[in-house]
C-alpha cells in the first residue's frame, strides 16, 4: 500500500478491485487517509460483477442464480443500520415479500423503486434501470417522470408527467410492497425532484435515495435549469444518501469551484455521500471518487483491461448498480467496488452505443 501526500491531504488510492495501488495524489486539505474496510472483490455470493456465481440452469450469462446464496439463503437483506460513512451504509430490505422459486420454495429479493424517464432504446431511463437491477438479482419497480421521444442518438421531444401523475404511480407501487431504497433520474425540474422526495417520505420516512442528477443528456438535451433553484438543490442534496454526478454536472452546479474541495465540503456533515463519476474527467478519464464525511477514496480502472466503448445511459447504469448493491446489504465502499466492476463489464460488452447487461 502506498500513501501519498499532496497539499497537506492524504488519500489511499484504490483500484476497481478495491485494492490499494500506487500513483495519484491527494486533492487538498479535505482529502484524508481512509484506512480499513478495503474491498477485495472476493465474495462468496457473486463474482464481483453483480451476477450470481451459483447454479443457473437456465442459460449461462442470461440470468441470475437459483436463489442459493451463502450469505443469507437468498434473502439479500442488510442490517438496517444507516451509517453514512464510506464502508458503513447498509440496506435494510425489510419490506421484501417472498416470491415462489422454481422449486416452490419462497425466495426473497430486495426491491428498489426507480423514478426516471422512458427511453425507447432502453439504453437509459427506467428500462435501463430495471435491467441493471435484474442483473444484480434485485427486483425493480418503475415510476415514469416523463416520456422521451428518442433513440440512443437523439431526443426529439419530451412529454413530462405532472407531480400528481408521478405521485399516483408511486402510491400504486407502495400499495404492492414497501421500499427502503429509491434511485431517481431525470425530473422536469429541481422542484419536482424535491416534491417527489417529500411524497416518498410520506410512505417511508427512512427511505434512502440514490440520485443521478441528469442535467443534460449525452445527446445535448438539457433537463434542468438552475435559475432560482439553489435552495431547492441544497435541500435535495441534504435529502440524498448518495449523489452520483459526473464532472460536467458538478461544474454546472458549482461553477468556478474546485470540484474536489466542493465534494469534501458537501459530505463533511455526513448527510450525504458523493460518487463522482470520472468518465468526463479532464485528465484521468475513468477514475472515480467516492466521498463520504469529507474523505475520499479513489477507484481507478483495473490495469490491463480491454478498451471500453462509450455507451448511451452509462450514468443511469452506474447509479442503478450502486443502488442495487446497497439494497443487497453491501457497505457503501463495497457497493462502489462492485458497481465499478459492473460498469466496466457493461462498457466492454460490445462496440455499439447500447450496452448489454450480464
Amino acid at each position: 500500500m502506498r500513501k501519498e501526500d499532496n497539499a497537506g491531504g492524504r488519500v489511499v488510492l484504490m483500484d476497481g478491485r478495491g485494492e490499494c495501488i500506487a500513483g495519484g495524489a491527494g486533492e487538498g486539505e479535505h482529502s484524508r487517509e481512509v484506512m480499513g474496510a478495503s474491498c477485495t472483490g472476493r465474495d462468496d455470493r457473486s463474482d464481483g460483477m453483480g451476477t450470481s456465481r451459483g447454479r443457473d440452469d437456465r442459460s449461462a450469462g442470461m440470468g441470475t442464480g437459483t436463489g442459493r446464496d451463502d450469505r443469507s439463503a437468498g434473502m439479500g437483506t442488510g442490517t438496517g443500520r444507516d451509517d453514512r460513512s464510506a464502508g458503513m451504509g447498509t440496506g435494510t430490505g425489510r419490506h421484501d415479500q417472498p416470491d415462489a422459486g422454481m422449486d416452490g420454495q419462497e425466495v426473497c429479493r430486495p426491491k428498489v423503486l426507480v423514478i426516471a424517464g422512458y427511453d425507447q432504446s432502453a439504453g437509459a431511463g427506467v428500462l435501463s434501470d430495471v435491467k441493471t437491477l435484474e442483473a444484480h438479482s434485485v427486483y425493480g419497480y418503475a415510476v415514469c417522470t416523463g416520456f422521451t421521444f428518442q433513440n440512443e442518438k437523439t431526443i426529439r421531444r419530451l412529454e413530462w408527467f405532472s407531480d400528481e401523475e408521478v405521485f399516483e404511480q408511486i402510491d400504486l407501487c407502495f400499495e404492492s410492497t414497501g421500499f427502503d431504497w429509491v434511485k431517481m433520474g431525470i425530473t422536469r425540474s429541481m422542484q419536482q425532484a424535491l416534491n417527489i422526495f417529500h411524497h416518498l417520505r410520506q410512505h417511508n420516512p427512512a427511505i434512502r435515495m440514490v440520485m443521478d442528477p441528469v442535467i443534460r443528456a449525452s445527446s445535448g438535451a438539457a433537463f434542468w435549469t438552475l435559475g432560482n433553484g439553489r435552495e431547492d438543490w441544497e435541500e435535495i442534496l441534504a435529502s440524498c444518501y448518495l449523489l452520483t454526478p459526473n464532472w460536467e454536472e458538478m461544474g454546472w452546479l458549482y461553477p468556478g469551484d474546485d470540484i474536489q474541495k466542493r465534494c469534501a465540503l458537501l459530505t463533511q456533515s455526513g448527510k450525504t455521500n458523493i460518487y463522482l463519476k470520472g468518465g468526463h474527467h479532464p485528465h484521468r478519464p475513468g477514475q472515480d471518487f467516492l466521498w463520504s464525511q469529507g474523505e475520499v477514496r479513489v477507484l481507478k480502472p483495473e490495469p490491463g483491461l480491454q478498451e471500453v466503448y462509450p455507451k448511451h445511459g452509462s450514468g443511469c447504469v452506474m447509479a442503478s448498480a450502486l443502488t442495487a448493491n446497497l439494497a443487497l446489504g453491501y457497505s457503501l465502499y463495497e457497493a462502489a467496488c462492485r458497481s465499478k466492476k459492473y460498469i466496466h463489464r457493461f462498457l466492454t460488452s460490445n462496440t455499439t452505443t447500447l450496452g448489454w447487461h450480464h
